[in-house]
Formats: C-alpha cells, structure tokens, sequence
C-alpha cells in the first residue's frame, strides 16, 4: 500500500516537474526569440543607415562636382568691388582674358586668369597684366579661390607673398627658390601658386606677345627634407618587422622625432581633408609637393602591400603629444563602458558630416575638423579650436584619448587594413575551397577509369 502511494506521489511530482520545465523551455525561447528579433532588427536598421549613408555621400560627391563649375566673372566681381568685366580679345590658345572697367582707371585694365594645383585642391589667380609690343609685365596677382588650410592662405598674405611678382616680365622664371621667395610654413601652397602664375604668363609670352621662350625649365628638387622623411618612413617599416632589444628603444624614439619633424618642422600631418582630396583627385605635383607623394604612397602603400598601418603611434605626431601627455601624470582612467560601445559609430558620424562638407564645398579644408592647424601651426579655425583643449585634457587621463573616440585618419586606416584582411581571408578560402572541389574531382576521375580497365 506504501509503496503504491509513494509511487503514485513520484508519478504525480515527476509530472508537475514536466510541465515546469516545459514552461521554462517555452518562456526561454519566447525570451530568445524575442531578443532574436530586436537584434534582427536593430541589424536591419544598421544596414539601411549604413546604405542612405553611402548614398548621400554619393549624392554629395555629384552636386558639389556639378556646382563646382567656375564662374570666374562672380569671382572676378567679389574681389574688385564697383568694376565691371568682359572678354578681352583673344589671341591664340591664350590664358583666359578679362578688361576690367573702372571709373577710377584713365583705361581698361587687362587681367588674365591662373590655374593651378595646390595642397588642398586647385588654385584661381586674377593676374593684372601691362602688354606692350615686345613685352609684358606683371602689376598685381590675386587670389581667387582656393582649396587650402585657411592658416596657409593667411600666412601668405601675412608675409607679403604676392608682393613678389609685382613688375615681374611674363618672360620671368617664377621659379621658388630662384626669382621668386618662398614662405615657410605654406611652401606647397607659395609653389603651386608661383606654378599657376607661371604657366599663365608663359603661356601668354608665346600666344599673345610672339615671345620666344627663354625662360628656365623648373628642375626636379630632391631636398633634405624630402630625404630626412624617406629614412624617417624606412626606420617605421624597419621597426614593424625587427625583433631585437635596439627595435624596442626605437619604437619609443620614432613618435617624438616624428613630432618633432613631421609636427613642427614641417607640418605634414595627415588628415581627413587629405584624404577626401585624394578621393576628389585633388593630387599636386610631384615637383611641388614630393612630400604630399611621400607621405601618402608611403602610408596607403603599407596598408595595401603590406597588411599594416604605419602611420597611428609611429608617424602621426599628435598621437605623441598624446602619449607625452599621458606620461605626465601616468593616470589610466577606463573609458564608460557605454561611450566605448558607441564610440565606433561616433567616428563614423564625425567622418560621414566632414565628407559630406569636403564633397559639397569641394573644398576638403572646410571638412577637416582636426586641431593639428591649431597644436603645429599655431592658427585653426572653427572647431579647432574647441577640439585642441578637450583633446590635450582627455589624453592626460585617458590614453590615446583622441585616436580611440575621435581620429578619423586612424580609424579609415585601421577600416583599410581589416578590409585586406578579410579579402585576402576570402580568397585564400576560394583557392582552398576549388583546389578541394580539384581534389575531389581527381579521385573520382581515378576511381572511374580504374572500374573502366578492370570492367
């Protein structure tokens, strides 16, 4: 009889225990399922703002390329207010000519009109030309317009620069260095405008005046510092693959040389706006600017060649103003778990508004929202100037501060590598996949022609 009942008590328990764990079951795959459908969901919408991003960006790239067309009588009027502009006559294929009209001029005044490549993009220059029979001469060059840092542009004017080619014959060299002085500082952007002006009034001695071109080839100039950086980069790269107890003290030596010549000495750093020129085709002159192709060859070379960014903590000079920083107090304070989480998309925003700025402007200064101008030049302008404090405080408690919530330069580089990364992981997968695919092939192939000769 005990046993009976123990038994049906057993029967009835182990029943009760069923249903419990089939509720848990259902409960848990309810639970699931649901976080399953928010994380599909909060995929699905990922994706779509990902696509409109990519779209807009396209749509960008398209209307500022539209709007970019030159209305050069607009600009000619909002730097030479109260005048009037038309055509001058042509002569030949000529630069393109203009009268202006003033009621202060005794008699219209010829301005012929320079193009050419800058460091941030291309440069326009209004050059106001005396022609007589046998010669011509340079009375004042303008700025127009232009792709460059504002800090640039302002020391240029600051040091007089276009003072320099005042009374100067159309037959001159324009060469810097030469004829024409450079300015410290803003070399590519005081070459690439002696460059334009060059072109334009050479062009107009053989077209216009019937002048013989006597005037000297611009020669190929491998500087110092063209040298200096080359080794620079080399001892980088050295420093990626060496494994020695020399490699180690070098890793601590390569950040503050590069600050100290990439940063100060020359100002090279690279950022958003040289990146989003690139894209726009903005690329100087190797003769202008051998360091812009040094630079950049040498760190998109790496990436794609060699799997690796050599630019963030060995050639950035910011980063080692960050890692200074960070030494001074030796304070390593965690990062919110929550602006770690989002700190991804928070560049990915910051670089989605500055590529959209750089597109539709077609200017890539006015998307560069980065406080190098500010830290090496000591000029910057607009948010620069916001950024340099908070970027300098942060990276006193957190290391590497602005490279990891901020840079937009390190995290398109780190993008490029992981992306060879996974395309070469790809490949090696589909070589692997058909040599199997061969393999298998093969076998059944031998096995076939053995059942055909013992048939």
């Amino acid at each position: 009889m005990y046993l009976g009942v123990h038994v049906s008590y057993s029967v009835y328990y182990m029943y009760r225990l069923v249903l419990c764990l089939r509720c848990s079951v259902q409960l848990s795959s309810t639970g699931s399922l649901r976080k399953l459908s928010m994380s599909r969901s909060k995929s699905g919408i990922s994706k779509l703002i990902t696509v409109l991003a990519w779209l807009s960006l396209l749509c960008a790239f398209a209307i500022g390329h539209l709007a970019a067309k030159t209305n050069y009588v607009q600009l000619l009027s909002q730097h030479f207010p109260n005048s009037t502009f038309t055509s001058a006559p042509a002569k030949g294929n000529g630069p393109l000519a203009f009268l202006r009209h003033h009621k202060d001029l005794p008699e219209a005044d010829l301005i012929l009109i320079a193009e050419g490549q800058g460091f941030g993009g291309p440069l326009i220059l209004a050059v106001a030309v005396s022609e007589t029979e046998k010669q011509g001469y340079i009375n004042k060059v303008t700025l127009l317009s232009d792709r460059e840092s504002p800090p640039f542009i302002a020391r240029l004017a600051k040091q007089n620069f276009y003072r320099e080619f005042n009374g100067k014959e159309v037959t001159a060299d324009f060469i810097i260095g030469d004829d024409i002085d450079g300015v410290t500082g803003a070399t590519v952007s005081s070459r690439g405008i002696a460059k334009a002006v060059q072109n334009a009034m050479h062009l107009s001695a053989v077209q216009r005046l019937d002048l013989d071109p006597g005037w000297q080839a611009e020669q190929w100039h491998f500087e110092l510092n063209d040298g200096l950086l080359l080794l620079l980069i080399l001892v980088v790269i050295y420093s990626c693959y060496a494994k020695n107890a020399f490699n180690t003290k070098l890793k601590l030596l390569i950040p503050l040389v590069s600050l100290g010549f990439i940063g100060f000495y020359i100002n090279a750093s690279l950022s958003i706006g040289s990146l989003g020129g690139l894209l726009m085709g903005y690329i100087p002159d190797p003769k202008q600017s051998p360091i812009w192709w040094i630079m950049m060859s040498s760190v998109l070379g790496a990436v794609f060649l060699l799997g690796k960014n050599i630019y963030c903590g060995k050639l950035c000079p910011f980063s080692a103003v960050q890692m200074l920083l960070h030494k001074i107090t030796g304070m390593k304070l965690p990062v919110n778990k929550t602006w770690a989480k989002h700190s991804r998309g928070l560049i990915m925003t910051l670089i989605w508004f500055s590529m959209m700025l750089i597109f539709l402007s077609h200017h890539p200064a006015m998307g560069s929202y980065e406080p190098f101008s500010m830290m090496f030049s000591l000029q910057g302008t607009g948010v620069q100037w916001y950024l340099l404090p908070l970027s300098l405080f942060g990276a006193l408690f957190i290391p590497d501060f602005w490279c990891r919530l901020f840079c937009p330069v390190g995290f398109s580089l780190n993008t490029l590598v992981r992306s060879r990364r996974q395309a070469l992981n790809k490949l090696s997968t589909v070589k692997l996949s058909k040599s199997q695919a061969i393999e298998v092939q093969s076998a059944e192939q031998y096995q076939h022609n053995i059942r055909r000769k013992h048939g």
